[in-house]
Parts: C-alpha cells; structure tokens; sequence
C-alpha cells in the first residue's frame, strides 16, 4: 500500500490568510493615521499655550497684549509651530490697538493647520482661556 501524503497549504487556505491579514494592516493604517494626527494637533495645542504665556509676559511689560506675530517677536515667538504643523494668528481688540497708544484689552490666538486635518483645521485660545477649534469636530475633541 502506497500512501501518497500532501503537505502544503492549499489555495483556499492561503487566501483565508490573506483576507485576514489585509482586514488587520487596514485596521491598523487607520489607527496610525489618528495617532500621527493627535500627535500634531498636540503640537498646535502646545505652542498656542506657549504663546499665551508669551502675551502674559508682554502685557507685563507693556499693559497691552500683543496684536501682531512681530509684537509677539520681542519675546522669541515664531509665526509657524515647532515642525511647522501650524501657522499662528492673533487677533487683537479692540481694534486697530497697539502697545505704547489704545491698549489691546483681549487676544484669540489660532493655530491653521498645516495639513490636512479636517476635523480640526483650526485651535484657538483666548485670553480668557476659552479654548474653540474649526472643523467637524467639536473643540472637546480637538483640545483632548
């Protein structure tokens, strides 16, 4: 009696696998994508901060906020975020003030993201430390 014994995998075998490993590296590229995202919006969140810290230091010294990026250089502040992830903005009321003439009583900073982040294309902080955001989400979910 001869016994002729397969070893092997057979196609469907294989493509059972298959399946099941793109189904887990698909699962996997769409948790990576949040993650890098939440990772540049805490850069955004951090340097906003940052900078509101920075008009505190200027309101010290000159009794008015800071109206303009240029104002906020005095103190070492750059227009884009560490990696360049956001570009920042501040709005100063009321308007048309300025230190040394009618004093800037109140400040929104706003980090612009950089790339493409729909549900948070915008942070912003306020001198009162209301934090707001741009986007689909709500700014709950985008100052986590």
């Amino acid at each position: 009696m001869n016994r002729h014994i397969e070893r092997g995998f057979s196609l469907i075998e294989t493509m059972i696998v298959m399946v099941i490993l793109t189904t887990i590296a698909t699962l996997a590229y769409g948790s990576y994508q949040n993650q890098v995202t939440a990772t540049k919006r805490s850069e955004g969140q951090a340097y906003l901060l940052e900078l509101a810290s920075l008009q505190e230091d200027f309101y010290n010294e000159t009794f008015s906020y800071a109206n303009s990026i240029e104002d906020i250089n005095q103190l070492n502040a750059a227009v884009s975020s560490e990696h360049g992830y956001y570009t920042i903005s501040i709005r100063a009321l009321p308007a048309g003030c300025s230190a040394g003439q009618t004093a800037c009583r109140t400040y929104v900073l706003t980090a612009t993201a950089n790339f493409n982040d729909t549900a948070c294309s915008s942070l912003s902080y306020a001198h009162n430390g209301k934090k707001s955001s741009q986007g689909t989400s709500n700014p709950t979910q985008c100052w986590h």
